[in-house]
């Protein structure tokens, strides 16, 4: 609902690209489809949800400044799996 009181206000503030009754629905349908894959891969306060090239660059990031280069968790022991 949010996205579309977004595209009404848009719209009233650009009545120079005003669209045409048949190219009304293309405007709302690539509208909310840049709106939804824009929210994919982000978390509620804005941050990057990330993925596994984060969590790769991460891992990366932590070897080369001398941390733990294991990914075994402490409480697993000295034999891991």
């Amino acid at each position: 609902m949010q996205e579309l009181k977004k595209i009404r206000a848009w719209n009233i503030a650009n009545p120079d690209r005003q669209k045409t009754p048949a190219g009304v629905m293309r405007h709302v349908t690539r509208w909310l489809s840049k709106a939804q894959d824009s929210a994919n891969g982000k978390r509620t306060n804005g941050e990057s949800a990330g993925g596994l090239s984060e969590w790769l660059n991460r891992k990366k990031q932590e070897n080369e400044d001398g941390e733990d280069e294991d990914d075994v968790p402490d409480y697993l022991g000295e034999e891991g799996l």
